[in-house]
């Protein structure tokens, strides 16, 4: 798992908990009622079946959290979804969403990653387009900047850099990512 999220810390978190998109059991119901072998699920279940998943993973962060734990989300489980297929032995009509790692503190203080103002991440009645993005996150890139300066982080970048960033960024691997769900059974069509 590790070495799929390429992130050695993986290896030594004591507890990891995968989300699944999760509609095998239910195909295999109406199976054994209809005596028929299904094929296929719609893009519809596995966007229902995917974002029930999400909020079970932010529920049970929550959770976690209010139990003393600390929490890390791994969307980078896919970075390879095949493997991870492999690796848990998930049958067809199953899809990994994101994982959870978590533990509880060695007593070293951890900073939290501080998080962007409210007005530049919610909205009221409308998408509230900003006349310069990188001018209203100046201060917030400041900020940004600092925590991982403090907290001796592989990177040292603000924000908007890191966003920049990402929006090229890919691995080859998520590139096969929708071939991979629909080897998993779902009719993806638009």
């Amino acid at each position: 798992m590790s070495k799929v999220c390429n992130q050695d810390y993986i290896a030594t978190i004591p507890g990891l908990i995968v989300f699944v998109v999760d509609l095998y059991r239910n195909t295999k119901i109406k199976e054994e009622i209809e005596s028929k072998k299904i094929e296929k699920v719609t893009m519809d279940k596995f966007y229902q079946a995917f974002t029930d998943g999400v909020i079970m993973a932010t529920n049970f962060s929550n959770l976690l959290e209010a139990e003393g734990y600390g929490t890390v989300f791994l969307g980078s489980i896919l970075n390879n979804s095949q493997k991870i297929i492999e690796l848990l032995n998930l049958p067809k009509f199953t899809f990994p969403i994101v994982a959870i790692g978590y533990g509880y503190s060695d007593g070293s203080e951890t900073k939290k990653k501080p998080k962007m103002d409210k007005d530049l991440r919610v909205f009221t009645d409308s998408y509230k387009i900003l006349p310069s993005y990188l001018e209203a996150f100046k201060e917030y890139d400041e900020i940004f900047y600092k925590y991982y300066e403090e907290n001796n982080r592989d990177y040292l970048e603000t924000f908007t850099n890191k966003a920049a960033k990402s929006i090229d960024m890919g691995l080859i691997e998520r590139d096969e990512m929708l071939k991979v769900i629909r080897s998993q059974g779902f009719d993806l069509k638009v």
